[in-house]
């Protein structure tokens, strides 16, 4: 479930301010840009979940199965002017020469075709001139029709926000086709706007279920 809660602080510094005010532009009238007003909504549509799967849904695609390849982007727009992006990036991943053959002595001649791949999904908050990426990165080893989760990872970025921690766990660890790996993220941001007073903390959970031809299907669950 969303948690939204208000917090007293002091104003961040200008300087912290990493994307461009004309990010949202093209978005017209709707856009409230909070960077020249102080009047600061108190319901956010890309912070809310059920706004989320609502848009989600509105674009035929399923909350809990969107089927990503990788350079995917989808993009949700909502009528406030926030933003939601979604998308896979897929890249060799570097292992050492050492450990490649002490696996295959190990394993079997099979393994000399292993293919070791690195799945980053990523979902990144737009809020006026506040953004929150959050990534989970999962290494994985591929040898025909199986796969092995070798190991996750979490990335956070952002723009007047702040990583207030994150979690990854391996839920499903081996695949043999036509099943899937299953790795997860949790954590929390705190989002704001550069003015005094205001502030949202959000709390996120997404998953990634990996299969052993190389696609991903990313599962918001909060």
């Amino acid at each position: 479930m969303v948690k939204l809660k208000s917090i007293k602080v002091l104003p961040l510094a200008l300087a912290f301010m990493l994307l461009p005010l004309t990010a949202f532009a093209n978005e017209g009238t709707a856009v409230k840009n909070l960077a020249t007003s102080k009047e600061i909504p108190g319901h956010v549509d890309a912070l809310d979940i059920q706004e989320e799967e609502q848009e989600l849904k509105s674009l035929g695609l399923n909350p809990n199965d969107i089927l990503l390849k990788d350079g995917d982007n989808i993009e949700l727009n909502f009528d406030d002017g926030s933003k939601i992006e979604y998308e896979l990036e897929v890249a060799p991943t570097p292992v050492k020469r050492t450990e490649i053959s002490n696996e295959r002595n190990a394993v079997n001649a099979l393994a000399a075709t292993a293919l070791y791949k690195t799945y980053k999904v990523s979902k990144t908050y737009y809020y006026g001139t506040a953004s929150a990426k959050v990534t989970l990165g999962t290494d994985v080893k591929h040898v025909g029709r199986e796969a092995w989760v070798r190991n996750t990872f979490a990335g956070f970025s952002g723009s007047l926000s702040k990583n207030d921690g994150q979690t990854t766990r391996t839920i499903d660890g081996y695949a043999l086709s036509p099943d899937l790996l299953t790795t997860e993220l949790s954590g929390q941001f705190t989002n704001g706007t550069g003015y005094t007073g205001d502030y949202f903390s959000r709390t996120y959970l997404i998953r990634a279920d990996i299969d052993t031809a190389g696609f991903a299907r990313l599962r918001v669950i909060d």
